[in-house]
């Protein structure tokens, strides 16, 4: 395969497969009153938008938080990934030829003043302590 320039890991069809993973049924550890039952609703609506459009759409967002021990280094860091996928099935539903828009945002931001991604230079490390957790600006 040709290289597309996409981040390390990710490739054409990456974003179709976050979607299959968030589409997934899930049983929740426990509810967190006033957020559980908005959370389901929104997701079964976005279920019947698929059924009825052809329409994915799925969210997610994650957080790393990460301390030294020690130093007279900074010892934490901290950022976020905030991802937007959707796929568009326009034309050949539930064939084998169909003609898809597949859409992946993703926006990473540093949380405080030094990302996690950025502690393995503090502690001369060969290898970062958290690869992708960065801000990319």
């Amino acid at each position: 395969m040709e290289d597309l320039s996409w981040t390390p890991g990710l490739t054409p069809d990456a974003p179709e497969a976050e979607l299959d993973q968030a589409y997934a049924p899930r049983a929740g550890y426990f509810k967190v009153p006033g957020v559980s039952r908005g959370v389901d609703y929104v997701s079964d609506r976005l279920d019947d938008l698929d059924k009825k459009s052809g329409l994915r759409i799925r969210t997610a967002y994650t957080m790393l938080f990460q301390g030294l021990s020690g130093g007279p280094w900074d010892q934490y860091g901290g950022a976020g990934d905030f991802d937007v996928m959707m796929s568009w099935t326009a034309v050949g539903r539930g064939t084998e030829n169909t003609g898809r828009f597949v859409f992946d945002f993703e926006e990473r931001s540093g949380i405080g003043d030094r990302t996690p991604n950025a502690l393995g230079g503090q502690v001369a490390t060969l290898q970062p302590t958290a690869n992708t957790f960065n801000d990319r600006g």
